[in-house]
């Protein structure tokens, strides 16, 4: 499934409802924020159903992914994360 890079991602003040609306009713997958009794674990599950065949690897608790050359692994950092799942 593919994700959608979303420039803005909170609406603006001068944002109207209808464009809220339509941004609710994409077909691109929605996953809810932890907090307000949302578990990190629940979160991070429902990335992991969506991320599952981007090419991400675990091993040894770290994150990776096949590097350009395609001859080795590149551990995957926070930001390079954000950047793969938008």
């Amino acid at each position: 499934m593919a994700l959608k890079v979303i420039n803005r991602p909170y609406p603006s003040r001068n944002e109207g409802a209808a464009d809220i609306t339509a941004r609710l009713n994409s077909d691109l997958p929605k996953v809810q924020l932890p907090g307000d009794g949302r578990l990190l674990s629940a979160f991070a599950t429902d990335c992991a159903k969506i991320l599952k065949n981007c090419g991400i690897y675990q091993r040894g608790g770290l994150a990776f992914t096949v590097n350009q050359r395609q001859d080795g692994l590149e551990v995957i950092t926070a930001p390079m994360l954000r950047t793969l799942a938008e």
